[in-house]
């Protein structure tokens, strides 16, 4: 059960198996959350992924963000491919 940083600088994985494979300040909170760089990112729904990017959130139950800057997915399931400022905010939203 344990949570793994593989590299990189402030990261943080705080829960079962989440992940943080490199990058600045990054934050997998949730279980089974994994985040594989980049700056600020948080994955903090349960089976939660941040490709990389900066300051994105997947904040839902198995949401993406796959990268860009300041994208959020909120809700379970919801996905944010890229770009800037973008709110995947229903339950499978994309």
């Amino acid at each position: 059960m344990a949570a793994t940083v593989t590299g990189g600088q402030g990261n943080s994985a705080t829960n079962a198996y989440a992940v943080v494979g490199g990058g600045t300040q990054n934050f997998a909170s949730s279980s089974l959350s994994v985040i594989g760089g980049g700056l600020r990112n948080q994955a903090g729904g349960e089976h939660a992924t941040v490709g990389g990017g900066r300051q994105n959130l997947a904040g839902g139950s198995a949401s993406t963000v796959w990268g860009g800057q300041d994208n959020t997915a909120m809700l379970d399931q919801s996905t944010v491919g890229g770009g800037g400022a973008n709110l995947a905010a229903g339950t499978g939203a994309t």
